[in-house]
């Protein structure tokens, strides 16, 4: 007796193999919808806004070089009376390398734009669970659809077969 009502119980329960359930149906359109999959990105976007905010506090380095060379050639013909004729060359390098780091320790501008960064990254997270919530909602109202009009057809068929036999 035991075992007959499992079976029976895993009979009634059991659906068909190419059914889909609404859990089925709603990760199916959570994977393939253009309208989620473009919130997805604008989401994954606006999540880069926090990372802007944290990149505001954080040291700024600046490096910066330079490089300077002369050379100087001197020929010169003086009167044999004055001085002898010389000519020679000289010539030298000079290179400057500079390096600075800021850090400061209280920026009202940047700690500005960091609320503002870190609202328009949670901003996006709300539009996108929005639109989740849309897209559980069109899918749950097509399911819902698609079984109400699969009980209409079932009614509908069950009235034409009743039909058919009371004209026997």
């Amino acid at each position: 007796m035991n075992r007959a009502f499992l079976l029976a119980t895993a009979m009634l329960i059991a659906t068909p193999a190419g059914a889909t359930d609404l859990v089925e149906a709603w990760r199916a359109a959570l994977a393939h919808d253009p309208t989620i999959a473009g919130a997805r990105a604008s989401r994954d976007a606006g999540q880069e806004a926090e990372v802007q905010a944290k990149a505001l506090g954080r040291p700024t380095v600046q490096a910066q070089g330079a490089y300077q060379y002369n050379r100087v050639d001197v020929e010169a013909d003086l009167p044999p009376d004055l001085l002898p004729s010389f000519s020679g060359a000289r010539s030298n390098g000079r290179a400057t390398i500079g390096v600075q780091a800021v850090q400061p320790i209280y920026d009202a501008t940047k700690r500005a734009q960091a609320i503002q960064l870190r609202e328009k990254s949670a901003a996006a997270q709300v539009q996108y669970s929005g639109e989740e919530q849309a897209l559980i909602l069109r899918v749950a109202e097509a399911y819902f659809g698609v079984l109400a009009g699969e009980d209409t057809l079932d009614s509908y068929q069950q009235q034409v077969a009743a039909a058919e036999e009371q004209r026997r």
